[in-house]
């Protein structure tokens, strides 16, 4: 079986979802990684003094990067899209790239950003990844949450998992980016602090939150496949008095 995950930013998955990820590659999952606005232009066109982008050597060290936080996970990473200069919005064209991405993939289950992001990049690679996802595929799909000041201010969780034996290769993972927006050392101490937030909701001592997207088609018997495949290490959010888990968000 396969999983997809696609993220706006070079760290993107791998903060936000690494302890799906290495979940999943344990019960024998092929990972993708799709990342979808790494290569742009942004710095100089917003008034920066450094244009992180300009630097040709620079972007291949980038890309090694992203490969090698990756493989960490044993996943395969693609940079979906070239160079541009503007901000990622899902464009026609972004649209067609990740159709193609996804394609060639067919997962059996996705994850994506969460809609309801201050980050605008994430909401444009959400709606974007949503669409595709829902018009060529039949896979189930979760939103994962992005940093504390961006989704996970806004994300009330359908459920959690444990994540407390991933930490070590999330950390090892996230160690790879060194980049001007991708420092390795904050981003492991920020999913700690996040991931400990989330355990004590879950009652572990790591967790990550997540939201149901989109359940299976009636024909492949309408079931999420995620529950039974982590078994004890998913949690639905909520309580016996206040019970969010199996909402189903569009």
């Amino acid at each position: 079986m396969k999983a997809v995950f696609i993220g706006a930013h070079n760290d993107d998955v791998e903060y936000c979802a690494g302890g799906m990820a290495y979940a999943l590659k344990q019960t024998g999952f092929e990972l993708h990684f799709l990342k979808v606005a790494c290569k742009r232009r942004k710095y100089k066109k917003s008034g920066r003094s450094t244009d992180a982008f300009s630097d040709q050597a620079a972007c291949a060290e980038y890309d090694r990067q992203d490969i090698a936080a990756a493989e960490v996970f044993g996943a395969h990473c693609k940079i979906v899209g070239g160079y541009a200069d503007d901000y990622y919005t899902g464009t026609n064209e972004d649209m067609l790239l990740l159709r193609d991405a996804v394609e060639e993939i067919m997962p059996d289950i996705a994850f994506i950003h969460w809609m309801k992001d201050s980050h605008w990049e994430h909401v444009a690679a959400s709606r974007a990844a949503f669409q595709v996802l829902c018009e060529h595929t039949s896979c189930e799909v979760h939103a994962f949450e992005a940093g504390p000041w961006q989704s996970m201010i806004h994300l009330i969780p359908d459920f959690l998992i444990d994540i407390t034996a991933a930490m070590p290769v999330i950390e090892k993972s996230l160690a790879t980016f060194n980049q001007p927006l991708a420092c390795g050392t904050a981003l492991v101490t920020e999913k700690q602090a996040a991931a400990q937030y989330r355990g004590y909701m879950a009652g572990v001592p790591y967790a990550e939150a997540y939201k149901i997207l989109r359940f299976p088609p009636q024909r492949l018997g309408n079931e999420l496949i995620s529950p039974k495949l982590l078994g004890p290490g998913y949690r639905w959010g909520g309580g016996d008095q206040y019970p969010f888990g199996l909402n189903y968000y569009l």
